[in-house]
């Protein structure tokens, strides 16, 4: 059986607001429909959990995040708290398990 991962959408990227670097912002994963947070992982092994929600450092870039199979909705806001984007039913990885 295969671990099946995908990267979190935003996770990797520099995050801007209004032209400016959006350090310190915030980028919340949640299952997809919900608040609930989503169980993420710092690996695409899906091992290491990794903090939810993930935060920008001081450039803006967020630190790389994966997901399984699940669709998922991510928030992403500046560090005080206002919406930079949000977007929901974001397609988790394909299971590959239906394959074998």
């Amino acid at each position: 059986m295969a671990t099946d991962s995908a990267i979190v959408r935003y996770s990797g990227d520099w995050a801007f607001y209004n032209g400016a670097v959006a350090a310190g912002a915030l980028l919340t994963v949640y299952n997809s429909g919900t608040t609930d947070l989503a169980s993420i992982f710092t690996n695409s092994t899906l091992v290491t959990p990794s903090a939810n929600p993930i935060t920008a450092d001081a450039s803006g870039l967020l630190p790389f995040a994966w997901i399984g199979s699940t669709a998922y909705k991510v928030r992403l806001t500046n560090s005080g708290g206002t919406l930079i984007d949000e977007q929901d039913v974001i397609d988790g990885a394909i299971d590959t398990d239906l394959f074998l």
